[in-house]
């Protein structure tokens, strides 16, 4: 009787996890900028520009949804090549490369949200999205924060 329950466990154990996909990599970026001259009785005039950026493997791959502090966005994707990176002019004489996607043997692609959020503390990142014909979902709670660029 216990080697039945043995097994019975370790089955649960291994089928829970074959419901997870780890082959599919979430980047999330967000970037201060502060719009010129700001009135002194306005409060948190900092804006926010989010960049999104999802590693996937070759196959049918579909993108469904994305969602960001629980709102779901318009979105269109565009394949680029990795590794990305960032380069942060600030001081010209040293200038800073941010490598925003490391080197990878999988498909990158950059996720536009036309209308997406401007404002700091938009909340976690969450992508839907269906893989030889299963659907996941994968969540980044913390976007990495990106330096200015103080001449834009």
């Amino acid at each position: 009787m216990r080697n039945i329950f043995t097994l019975l466990l370790l089955l649960a154990a291994f089928g829970g996890s074959a419901q997870t996909n780890r082959s599919v990599l979430l980047y999330g970026y967000a970037r201060p900028s502060h719009p010129g001259i700001v009135p002194a009785n306005r409060k948190n005039a900092t804006l926010m520009d989010y960049q999104v950026y999802l590693a996937r493997p070759a196959g049918a791959f579909r993108l469904t949804e994305v969602r960001i502090g629980g709102k779901r966005y318009d979105f269109r994707s565009e394949r680029v090549t990795a590794p990305v990176l960032s380069v942060n002019r600030n001081l010209p004489e040293a200038p800073r490369t941010d490598t925003l996607v490391p080197p990878t043997t999988r498909i990158v692609e950059r996720i536009y949200l036309p209308a997406g959020p401007v404002r700091p503390g938009a909340g976690a990142l969450q992508v839907r999205y269906t893989w030889k014909g299963k659907t996941y979902t994968r969540v980044l709670k913390n976007w990495k924060e990106l330096e200015p660029i103080m001449n834009e």
